[in-house]
């Protein structure tokens, strides 16, 4: 079979120890899934599939819990699967954005155990009284963590010389 590089326009075989690699759509590396045009919505349906599947796994094992109990576990098995990596993934449209954020809000309702109401806001008031911030916001609080460490050299794997060049006041 014969594959195109994504950068040139010419076609190539790529080799390793003499065998020619097949081209695939998406390879997971490190627990996200890159894609073969670089976008993130096929790791990102994946995500939420995984982390949705884990919240209905709660629901039905964890009915009778306080609620302690039901933020931690949340908290431990869908949320941190939801963040994983985010900071290199870190999704741009609202379509993307909404689908995250609806897992949260049923998090929210399961762990008060209210999936009658229907007012407008209340599931915002419900994430307000557990103090579970949007994940768009704790996204972007992780950007500018990693930027921050970028820029100061505490990430060994990266030097910020390489990225950042230093400008002078023009005052």
């Amino acid at each position: 079979m014969i594959y195109k590089s994504f950068k040139q326009k010419s076609t190539h075989f790529y080799q390793l120890d003499n065998h020619i690699l097949e081209q695939v759509q998406t390879n997971p590396y490190l627990g996200l899934n890159i894609s073969d045009d670089l976008k993130w919505t096929s790791h990102i349906g994946k995500t939420t599939s995984k982390a949705s599947c884990t919240l209905g796994f709660l629901r039905r094992n964890l009915r009778q819990c306080p609620q302690e109990c039901k933020k931690l576990a949340y908290l431990a098995m869908v949320r941190s699967v939801l963040e994983y990596g985010a900071v290199i993934w870190d999704p741009f449209t609202i379509r993307e954005i909404e689908k995250i954020e609806s897992i949260q809000k049923r998090g929210a309702r399961f762990i008060l155990h209210d999936y009658k109401s229907r007012d407008t806001g209340c599931v915002t008031n419900m994430l307000s009284k557990l103090k579970l911030p949007p994940l768009q916001e704790r996204r972007k609080h992780q950007r500018l963590t990693m930027f921050y460490k970028v820029v100061e050299g505490l990430v060994p794997a990266i030097d910020p010389t390489d990225y950042l060049q230093k400008t002078r006041n023009k005052r």
